[in-house]
């Protein structure tokens, strides 16, 4: 899977943060016959700094703690999501319309950090923003947790999504004998972390 992570002319160059080639993005569903999961080839994200960089850090989860970042966009190319089956691949790449809308978008707005809880130690992110799929946008709210990664910092966590909510018709096979469920979910795990220099891209 390639991972490329680009940073806003906002960032100053001597505080960047890209993903980790261990990042991956997949979404999981049913089917009148049986489960299925497709996985992102590719994962791009986009990040902007706040206006004021004062106490800017390298230390990204501390970055996240004091709000340096302003927004962020996460993005899969639709053509780019893969289940090991051709037949379903074609399908999901028709129903998202990967042709005019090459890209599932999500917009982060805004962003809270949670302080751990009893039931956790482990920071959690409310993640306020837009998804675009199929070019139909839709507010939605994320709560992801952050824990430390030997890079950086691992961001992971999840969202049911109905299909019909972005005009998508749940792909079918077999001339509409196996028929996929309307709602999906959308899995993510990124890990972020911080790199020195001018150097805005990873990718393999």
């Amino acid at each position: 899977m390639g991972l490329m992570m680009m940073a806003s002319g906002a960032a100053r160059a001597k505080d960047s943060f890209v993903l980790d080639s261990a990042s991956k993005l997949s979404i999981e569903g049913d089917s009148t016959l049986h489960k299925w999961s497709a996985r992102a080839r590719v994962v791009k994200l986009t990040t902007s700094a706040a206006d004021s960089t004062d106490g800017a850090t390298a230390d990204v989860e501390a970055a996240i703690r004091a709000g340096h970042f302003k927004g962020a966009e996460l993005s899969v190319p639709a053509a780019g999501l893969t289940s090991g089956e051709d037949g379903l691949d074609d399908n999901m790449r028709k129903a998202l319309k990967a042709g005019p809308f090459p890209s599932i978008v999500f917009h982060i707005d805004t962003y809270e950090a949670l302080p751990p809880t009893a039931d956790s130690e482990l920071m959690k992110l409310d993640l306020h923003g837009t998804l675009t799929i199929a070019g139909v946008a839709r507010p939605v709210d994320v709560i992801a947790q952050v824990s430390r990664a030997t890079s950086g910092v691992r961001i992971q966590g999840s969202k049911l999504v109905r299909m019909t909510d972005f005009k998508v018709e749940p792909p079918v096979l077999m001339f509409g004998a196996i028929k996929t469920a309307d709602q999906v979910e959308v899995k993510f795990e990124l890990v972020l972390r911080s790199v020195a220099g001018s150097s805005m891209e990873a990718g393999r």
